[in-house]
């Protein structure tokens, strides 16, 4: 759906002032935003933006609560995540080592170095989320946890992998437009760890999933409410809003690296 808004330059403006009024609302409320885009996106940004591009903008404006990062679709030709990680940064954004969505049938090509297909750069990812199939017509990844995937066997833990997983749940990939199913895996831990049902020494992960591009003001008005509503149990240490990387880093200080792979296919 971004084919608009990466080709037709006052489609891109618009969104362009959502997405800022949209990242303003993150900062305000400390919530998080991994902020992911493949290089179309970074094309048009690059081509029209005549002051400060938004990339630079978003990866500057609060780096505790939004990041910038990859989200490429290296299976369809062009440019791939060494590439795109290239572009980001040549705007202005830091590099977290995040591969933001890949295919699971392929992931075990993350485990090496890649190399530019387009720029003269060797990439060594650290981080995988999003594992998914092709557009998204098979069973998506629905794990919570984080854990270092096994090269036979991606929900198996292995220390010496370094590679780090985060998991999703329930991130509403293939029908991202839909914003208003976003909080779903959020409500459902939410649910059961009040329950009683999760294990309260375990790390859980959730994405709240959308479509920048389909961004609306209705979508941020109903963020906007969302994200107020669970102010009680970000106060209570029910809800933590991190971004991917700060994820990572919260689970090696806090639970010391150890695994916890649930809900997993």
């Amino acid at each position: 759906m971004c084919d608009p808004v990466n080709t037709d330059q006052s489609t891109y403006a618009a969104n362009r002032m959502l997405t800022l009024e949209f990242a303003q609302l993150i900062v305000d409320r400390q919530a998080a935003w991994d902020m992911q885009s493949d290089y179309q996106y970074l094309d048009a940004a690059a081509r029209w933006d005549s002051d400060v591009n938004i990339i630079k903008y978003l990866a500057t404006l609060d780096p505790n609560h939004i990041v910038v990062d990859a989200h490429a679709h290296d299976n369809n030709g062009g440019p791939n995540y060494a590439d795109v990680v290239y572009m980001l940064q040549i705007l202005g954004a830091v590099d977290h080592r995040v591969v933001g969505g890949f295919l699971s049938d392929s992931w075990g090509k993350y485990q090496s170095p890649i190399i530019g297909a387009v720029y003269p750069i060797t990439w060594t990812p650290e981080i995988l989320w999003g594992a998914g199939t092709f557009n998204h017509t098979g069973a998506d990844d629905v794990s919570t946890g984080i854990w270092h995937p096994d090269t036979d066997n991606f929900y198996a833990h292995n220390d010496s992998d370094p590679l780090v997983y985060v998991g999703g749940y329930n991130p509403n990939y293939a029908n991202a437009e839909d914003y208003t199913h976003a909080f779903d895996g959020l409500d459902d831990l939410l649910s059961g760890l009040k329950s009683g049902g999760l294990e309260p020494t375990s790390m859980y992960t959730v994405t709240v999933f959308f479509d920048q591009c389909s961004m609306s003001q209705d979508m941020i008005d109903f963020f906007s409410t969302k994200i107020s509503s669970y102010e009680a149990d970000v106060a209570a240490g029910n809800i933590y809003w991190r971004t991917i990387p700060d994820m990572v880093q919260a689970w090696k200080d806090s639970y010391a690296g150890k695994p916890s792979i649930l809900y997993g296919q």
